[in-house]
């Protein structure tokens, strides 16, 4: 549960976690869980959108017949 919390908030060691109190690591996790639902929608929506993941939009038009 811990290394999680450190893995997604750098800034916390195990040590900082241990001297929150329960309510602020629910806290913690409750946004992190936000954060991630935000990040799986805006993917779905880049892949809806462009056809991948990647999310690089790719916009091509026809070239015309006079060249210059």
């Amino acid at each position: 549960m811990e290394y999680q919390l450190c893995k997604e908030f750098p800034a916390l060691s195990p040590f900082e976690i241990e001297k929150r109190t329960f309510h602020e690591i629910i806290g913690l996790y409750a946004k992190l869980r936000d954060m991630q639902i935000r990040q799986n929608r805006q993917t779905e929506k880049q892949i809806r959108h462009t056809g991948k993941a990647g999310g690089d939009v790719v916009i091509r038009r026809h070239a015309g017949d006079n060249w210059f």
